[in-house]
């Protein structure tokens, strides 16, 4: 009976010593005792790095604030023209519209009345249905006037209506515009002898301009 309890005593001590030589666990691991005793704790772990806030959603780009632009088919009848489009909001535009040279019908074979002097001048409201003022759908309307001088006569001409366009700008700031409808004309001709003749009707109204933003 003596050598059973001493027997079962053993065998406690060596349970305990094995408990007790144990891995520390990770909670243990997370603390070390220093030399005044006191617990050190363990440096926490670095954040990880953050990503630069991108731009917002429908954050609205920079718009340039002048189009200049020409039409070069106007040339092919000697005629220059350039307008100059404002900016008055990002969906409306306001353009200035100026030309002048020596009239020719290149399509008529003889062309008795030869060139033509011709100034002609307006202005073109637009708004911009779709898009903005760089790049979008156009809605607008235009008036134009022309005073031309031949053989003695002087007319003078005015149209005016609506149109439908759009209009295409580069990041770099190249600009096309497209635009067509329909005007109603009145045109006035008057001779040095006091002969007056005028006219008026529908016409159609088409422009391709090309230019640069800015």
């Amino acid at each position: 009976m003596h050598k059973r309890t001493t027997y079962l005593i053993g065998l406690g001590f060596l349970a305990s010593s094995t408990a007790s030589a144990k891995p520390p666990s990770s909670d243990t691991r997370a603390t070390a005792a220093t030399s005044d005793g006191s617990a050190a704790t363990a440096p926490p772990e670095k954040d990880a790095p953050t990503v630069p806030p991108s731009k917002k959603d429908g954050e609205k780009r920079k718009l340039h604030s002048v189009a200049l632009t020409f039409a070069p088919f106007q040339t092919i009848v000697g005629v220059a023209q350039v307008s100059v489009e404002g900016r008055l909001a990002r969906k409306f535009g306001l353009a200035g519209i100026v030309g002048g040279g020596s009239y020719y019908n290149p399509f008529v074979l003889y062309n008795i009345d030869g060139r033509i002097p011709v100034f002609t001048a307006g202005v073109s409201p637009r708004y911009y249905l779709v898009g903005d003022f760089d790049h979008g759908m156009q809605l607008g309307a235009q008036v134009m006037t022309a005073v031309a001088w031949a053989s003695g006569a002087t007319g003078v001409g005015v149209a005016g209506g609506p149109y439908i366009g759009y209009k295409f700008t580069a990041p770099i700031g190249f600009t096309l515009e497209v635009q067509g409808g329909a005007q109603y004309g009145y045109a006035s001709a008057s001779a040095s002898a006091s002969r007056t003749a005028t006219a008026s009707g529908v016409l159609p109204l088409a422009n391709i301009n090309l230019g640069w933003a800015f």
